[in-house]
């Protein structure tokens, strides 16, 4: 084109060059994964032992609160006799000729009966050193007759008295002192079974026991003889068990059902002789 004139047929327009091409960005190389650490394991805890593993049953705890239950017992001096007296055990089937249980014991918690009327029986007994509590256990005497839960009281508590009762009737009571541990009421100690009846029939009960002596004086693997009776408090007694004996350190002097006392060592220790419904007299017993 000349000016303004008209443009020329014959123009060709100059080619533009091609543009630079933009540098590619350079990869970047990957990070290689970092390996993987095995994480270490846990510590297992020791297997429980023998003595453990029978808490655990029966309790149905998990191995750390057997463990601790097993130390409680084995520093307190408790058998696994008396602390396998659960409230399963307590509550099934009766000993053979409702007698007392094995791992019970008299010296400890000292059960009685005390006041009596026509429906109702009070039961009383002595405070267990680091008890938080007590379950008291009742039933109509009869060698298949159950015990059920009559009352769990607190360990300031040291007495129950039971109502609505039938008169002229013999019940039985044991008293469980018992320690939480973890949650579990584990058994320290238990009573021996003791036996009353309710007023208004033809039976009654002893109101003391009668020794020929108190206090006696033995030499090593030499022998006395208890000479006891009860005394009743009015009417006759109904035999659930005869006058029975414990010595409060058999490693000092034993005794028998008999009321034979041995001496075992040089000591002093008590016989104690009771009643079916848990009144009691003392004998003291020296070993030279």
């Amino acid at each position: 084109m000349n000016g303004c004139g008209t443009a020329n047929p014959n123009y060709v327009a100059p080619s533009q060059p091609a543009p630079n091409p933009t540098p590619s960005t350079p990869s970047t190389p990957s990070t290689p994964a970092t390996p993987s650490i095995p994480a270490n394991p846990a510590p297992s805890a020791p297997p429980l032992t023998p003595g453990e593993s029978t808490i655990a049953n029966n309790y149905g705890v998990d191995s750390a609160t057997a463990k601790l239950i097993y130390i409680y017992l084995t520093q307190n001096n408790i058998s696994s006799e008396t602390s396998s007296l659960t409230e399963k055990v307590m509550t099934g089937t009766p000993v053979k000729g409702d007698g007392d249980y094995k791992g019970s014991n008299f010296g400890l918690l000292k059960a009685k009966t005390t006041k009596i009327t026509k429906k109702s029986v009070t039961v009383k007994w002595n405070k267990v050193k680091n008890a938080d509590g007590y379950i008291v256990y009742g039933a109509k005497c009869g060698a298949k007759s159950k015990y059920k839960v009559l009352k769990v009281v607190s360990g300031k508590t040291t007495s129950y008295t039971q109502k609505k009762l039938k008169k002229g009737t013999y019940y039985k009571y044991n008293i469980v002192a018992f320690k939480n541990i973890n949650g579990a009421k584990v058994t320290t100690a238990v009573s021996k079974k003791i036996h009353a009846t309710t007023l208004g029939g033809k039976y009654g009960v002893a109101k003391a026991v009668k020794v020929n002596k108190t206090k006696a004086t033995i030499k090593k693997g030499k022998t006395f003889k208890i000479k006891a009776s009860e005394i009743k408090k009015d009417k006759k007694i109904r035999r659930h068990r005869a006058i029975c004996y414990e010595s409060s350190n058999t490693k000092i002097a034993t005794v028998n059902s008999k009321g034979k006392v041995k001496g075992v060592k040089k000591g002093k220790c008590t016989i104690y002789v009771y009643a079916q419904n848990g009144v009691y007299k003392t004998v003291n017993i020296k070993v030279k």
